[in-house]
């Protein structure tokens, strides 16, 4: 244990590239606002895509989705999750 313990404090650090992407899209529904807004609130979310059965990793603030963090498995095969972040919620403006 010593000997592994040695090994691993004079190892040098390890750099890896991270791997990602983000997609992003618009469309036009034709439905108003107020129906459609709603369907895109987090816990709604399961209402567009069947997959969505979210973890909760940050609450939003002050009872908004705003600041919330979740993350939902997105393949059934455990190989893609998909994260939410809520950086932006005005309930007035439909704007999420």
């Amino acid at each position: 244990m010593k000997l592994q313990n040695e090994l691993i404090e004079n190892r040098p650090p390890t750099n890896f590239e991270t791997i990602g992407f983000e997609q992003t899209h618009e469309v036009e529904i034709p439905f108003t606002v107020d129906k459609v807004f709603p369907l895109y609130k987090p816990e709604n979310r399961n209402l567009v895509y069947s997959w969505w059965n979210p973890t909760i990793l940050r609450d939003g603030n002050e009872g908004t989705p705003e600041g919330q963090v979740s993350v939902s498995r997105a393949d059934p095969n455990g190989d893609l999750d998909v994260s939410l972040t809520v950086t932006e919620y005005n309930q007035d403006k439909k704007h999420i």
